[in-house]
């Protein structure tokens, strides 16, 4: 008879979400722009995106050849929402999905969609333990995945 090895169990399974989450804080007044970062220093929520991710351009035939291989099931961010505020502490009555920016990304897995959120108040929620805000010069330090995103999101508020 012979045995499988047993498989050790994820140290964090968030790194398995089918999606991730990008949290800014826009100012209404200055138009100042930030972002929260985790206590990896990633700008992906919960977790980093995968090594070789990259951002489907705005192809739509090549998007939907892709979709149409995908066999992952699209998820709503919803339920993924709270369980991130719920884990990290984040307040959820002060983010709000901006419905009219997603992009996807290409993971050696699966595609994966990135969900902005708005923090709604004036100034933004003080970052949980070892997070900070940062803003575009800071951006450096990121992963060039997520740069790219940065860059998205500043093009769509440019709009």
């Amino acid at each position: 008879m012979q045995f499988l090895p047993m498989l050790e169990p994820l140290e964090n399974p968030s790194q398995n979400w089918p999606l991730r989450f990008v949290i800014i804080h826009l100012h209404p007044t200055s138009t100042r722009l930030r972002f929260l970062i985790n206590q990896t220093g990633h700008l992906s929520l919960p977790s980093k995106l995968p090594s070789l991710s990259e951002i489907i351009e705005n192809d739509n035939s090549l998007l939907s050849q892709k979709i149409l291989s995908n066999s992952n099931v699209v998820t709503h961010p919803s339920s993924y929402l709270k369980k991130l505020c719920t884990k990290h502490a984040l307040p959820l009555e002060q983010l709000d999905i901006v419905s009219e920016f997603k992009t996807t990304i290409d993971t050696p897995g699966c595609l994966m969609n990135v969900f902005l959120l708005r923090v709604s108040s004036e100034q933004p929620f003080q970052a949980p333990m070892s997070w900070r805000w940062i803003e575009l010069p800071d951006s450096f330090q990121l992963i060039s995945i997520e740069r790219l995103i940065m860059k998205r999101i500043y093009e769509f508020y440019l709009d």
